[in-house]
């Protein structure tokens, strides 16, 4: 049942970015300047995808934020953490390269691992 209630709501979690950005292109589409306004909304709240204008401007409400909250939502489905058992493995994001990479294979007994668990949205 606790399986079942998870993928309902990555389920709506999808949906509403999907949703929602179409909405968005609609009203962009009608005024461009809407999306100059989002943006200005996302950076007061210290919520830029990236330093960079463009690549804020080109990623808000596009397929690849709804391609981002899939590849989400279906990871959080699978990973699951318990007491005394083996730790997840999930594509986490290396800071250094800012490549995708397993969880697992930068774990080393002889260093502590950092994760930041936060939202880029």
């Amino acid at each position: 049942m606790a399986f079942l209630i998870k993928v309902f709501w990555a389920l709506m979690n999808v949906l509403e970015a999907i949703f929602i950005s179409a909405y968005k292109q609609i009203r962009y589409a009608i005024d461009p300047n809407e999306r100059i306004k989002d943006h200005e909304i996302y950076k007061s709240l210290g919520m830029t995808v990236d330093q960079n204008f463009r690549d804020t401007e080109k990623f808000l409400y596009t397929w690849r934020m709804i391609s981002d909250r899939i590849t989400s939502a279906w990871n959080e489905l699978f990973c699951e953490a318990n007491e005394g058992n083996a730790c997840p493995n999930p594509t986490v994001i290396d800071f250094e390269s800012g490549k995708s990479i397993k969880l697992w294979d930068v774990l080393s007994k002889s260093r502590p691992t950092v994760l930041n668990f936060g939202s880029c949205t």
